[in-house]
């Protein structure tokens, strides 16, 4: 819980200003909440699979699908 909210801040810190004056702090936190339960989520079934693809591939996948989700 303690690295789910470490990156739960972090993200926040990450979207504030590339949504700045265009999205509230709800919507920043649930963003947040969204984006980092997702990269998570994508990280555990990446190691279930063995962890098929190598980890800069990985990396650029979780950048672009954070980087893309609007807030």
């Amino acid at each position: 819980m303690r690295f789910f909210n470490y990156c739960l801040k972090s993200m926040q810190q990450f979207i504030k200003p590339k949504e700045a004056g265009t999205a509230d702090e709800h919507t920043i936190k649930y963003a947040s909440v969204f984006m980092v339960g997702g990269c998570l989520a994508l990280m555990r079934e990446w190691l279930k699979n063995g962890m098929d693809i190598p980890v800069p591939e990985m990396a650029k996948l979780m950048a672009k699908l954070v980087r893309d989700v609007p807030a």
